[in-house]
């Protein structure tokens, strides 16, 4: 028997009438509109899962639909704009009362309400606009049309508080100038005579030179002759440009040219070597001096060292690296993990009804280890932008060492050797994850350089001490450490990228074989643990990473990194997730463990089922990110009705809750997506017997 499907159907009538104006009947048509109300249905969909990502983002937001009404913000919008209304407040106001609150908020409101109408009626994208707050706090904005289905939908307003980047910003500028400010005004105070001029010149930090209008050399100071180690003689002439690096000296000449062709003033940043062989960055600088008739006789400049400068615009750089990829990683761990969180824990529900040593069961160990090593690629980008979360305590660093290598034995080529010696048994506070995370990272660097020939993997720890009366050539600070050592005999670091290996992204494996990630993520979970990362290198003789961690003493107990046991137990738990694949997976593996599983998708409807029957569950297991409800509310509605009930709060990545937020709200446990059944079994069992 066929089921009918369902139709959306309108009906139209028409009224008949004689000729004589009296009703005869109607004519009434029927049309069909399933599949107009399945569109609609679908863009709603779209626009929910729209409204759940804009959720998870960084910064202030707000959408504006065509109609000129809010569609959606965020609790950013309201701090950003020192707003008394809540998000919620805003949606379905109008645009322009919107633009009403928020036009207190900038440093000239009428001005700014006037410019975003004159955006919003252009209707064109801006990106990364530039606005005054008051209070001092500058914003960058984007207006950003939205299409669905290839029609306007609306408008959304993205705002970024970049105040402490652009202080940063300023400040540099500002050093910047008074650098070169305080170049021109000791050359301007040059004495008038011959004698005095020079016993200035000899008596300044800087490099002076003075060279005829042509660029012909005639005068160095000894603060020249002291750093590049050429004698005046040869420097003499066009002998200036002979120690800029190869990559500058045309750059310096053409900028020469330039000035001398424009008589306008010659500024130049380049390297300069130093008589060892090394370069440092300087900032060449001249002015001419012009006769009366206003031709130039001669150049007057300087050479100012701006290496430490340049060091202090590389931390810069580095600074908004990380902000970018902290931006990116909170974007995408939410959504990304959760993917993770079902192929990983379907994988392992077909594991447990494979026969051994199949090959059906050697296909899913290697779905498990793809979907681990996503986990732990998301793990290392939001460590690296100190996004993750951090569990530390009393551990031996032995213990881990000896679990790890069990783990690197099985992938490392037969033809590189693994030499051990991990004895030491002193104990350092940290995240076990994080520490075998640095170690793997360190070994598979380690194992890659020497993939080609083989060689040796010396692994070692020892006790570390650095006095405060003798110091440490690397700046370790004085005090008592743990030494992790990991060396190979592989190819080894060429001096030229030595200063890049820790940045992020930064490689010289080919594509397809590393992110650039892991040594950047090994220097940020040692600096998160008050500990220091060395390195020594010779290419082709291989490389010795020194790790120092700080000891701890006093009576601690140093936990196992690992536990077999997978408990079990019989208990009523309620399962809350948006996601319909983890929600089937979840139900499997906690009845697989035992336990008797309830399931909703939906905050409010596990809280109506709650709230029949407050006794029924012994514990609630949620997702934080869900429309209508979030799992934080969800356990304050829940804890509201029976304050006793222990709660697991589970999510791919948010930035509304973390585990210390998520304690003081009264939930008993926050862990972070994927999960491994292990690791789900230890989580439950530990909440339950609390």
């Amino acid at each position: 028997m066929t089921t009918a499907r369902a139709r959306h159907l309108v009906t139209y009538g028409t009224p008949l009438w004689d000729d004589k104006g009296q009703p005869r009947g109607a004519v009434h048509t029927l049309v069909d509109i399933t599949e107009r109300k399945a569109a609609e249905e679908a863009v709603q969909r779209i626009l929910q899962r729209f409204y759940t990502v804009l959720s998870s983002m960084y910064g202030g937001l707000l959408l504006v639909t065509d109609e000129g009404r809010v569609e959606f913000a965020n609790q950013a919008l309201c701090d950003y704009f020192d707003l008394n209304d809540s998000p919620e407040d805003l949606v379905g106001l109008t645009a322009s009362e919107v633009f009403a609150k928020i036009g207190e908020a900038y440093l000239d409101p009428d001005e700014a309400v006037a410019h975003v109408r004159e955006i919003v009626d252009r209707g064109q994208p801006v990106k990364g606009e530039q606005v005054a707050m008051r209070g001092g706090r500058e914003l960058l904005r984007d207006f950003i049309p939205i299409r669905i289905g290839g029609q306007s939908y609306g408008r959304l307003w993205c705002h970024t508080d970049v105040t402490e980047r652009k202080a940063m910003e300023r400040a540099l500028q500002k050093a910047h100038d008074d650098l070169e400010q305080r170049v021109i005004e000791r050359t301007e105070q040059l004495a008038k005579s011959e004698k005095e001029f020079r016993l200035l010149a000899e008596a300044m930090p800087q490099i002076v030179w003075i060279t005829r209008a042509d660029g012909w050399n005639i005068y160095f100071n000894q603060q020249w002759v002291d750093y590049p180690g050429l004698t005046l003689e040869e420097s003499y002439g066009h002998g200036w440009n002979k120690p800029f690096h190869p990559d500058d000296q045309k750059r310096a000449w053409d900028a020469w040219q330039n000035a001398v062709t424009n008589n306008g003033t010659y500024s130049l940043e380049c390297r300069l070597r130093a008589a060892d062989g090394t370069y440092r960055w300087w900032l060449v600088r001249g002015v001419p001096v012009v006769n009366e008739k206003g031709e130039t006789t001669k150049w007057f400049g300087t050479c100012t060292d701006i290496e430490e400068f340049k060091r202090i615009e590389a931390q810069l750089r580095q600074v908004q690296k990380m902000e970018a990829l902290g931006t990116m990683s909170g974007g995408i761990a939410h959504d990304f993990n959760n993917i993770l969180a079902a192929i990983i824990g379907f994988s392992e529900l077909l594991e447990g009804h494979t026969p051994k040593g199949s090959r059906e069961a050697r296909h899913l160990h290697r779905i498990m280890e793809a979907g681990i090593r996503g986990r732990d690629l998301v793990r290392q980008m939001l460590t690296f932008s100190r996004k993750a979360e951090q569990e530390k305590k009393p551990l031996g660093l032995g213990s881990i060492v000896k679990e790890t290598v069990k783990l690197l034995r099985a992938t490392t080529p037969s033809t590189i050797s693994v030499h051990v010696n991990a004895s030491n048994e002193a104990l350092i506070l940290a995240d076990p994850t994080q520490i075998q995370q640095v170690l793997m990272n360190l070994c598979n660097n380690a194992t890659h350089a020497m993939q080609e020939k083989g060689g040796d993997l010396d692994i070692e720890l020892s006790d570390h001490s650095v006095s405060p009366s003798n110091g440490d050539p690397h700046g370790i600070a004085p005090g008592q450490y743990v030494k992790l050592i990991v060396r190979d005999t592989g190819t080894g670091i060429p001096s030229d990228i030595m200063d890049k290996i820790f940045d992020p992204f930064f490689t010289t494996k080919k594509v397809g074989e590393g992110t650039g990630l892991g040594l950047s993520v090994v220097h940020g979970i040692v600096k998160q643990h008050d500990g220091y990362v060395t390195v020594i290198s010779e290419p082709g003789k291989g490389s010795t990473f020194s790790v120092y961690f700080p000891r701890i003493t006093g009576e601690h107990d140093a936990d196992a990194l690992h536990d077999d046991e997978v408990p079990t137990g019989s208990e009523r738990i309620l399962f809350v997730d948006d996601e319909e694949a983890l929600v089937e997976m979840g139900e499997d593996i906690l009845a697989e463990l035992g336990y008797e599983v309830t399931s909703r998708m939906n905050g409010r409807e596990a809280l109506a089922l709650l709230k029949s029957d407050p006794s029924r569950f012994d514990l609630v297991i949620t997702d934080q990110t869900m429309p209508e409800m979030t799992g934080i509310d969800l356990a304050g509605e829940i804890l509201a009705i029976r304050a006793d009930m222990p709660i697991i709060m589970c999510t791919g990545f948010s930035y509304q809750v973390d585990e210390k937020k998520a304690t003081a709200a009264g939930i008993k446990a926050f862990a972070m997506k994927p999960l491994t059944k292990r690791e789900i079994a230890k989580t439950v069992r530990k909440v339950l017997d609390g």
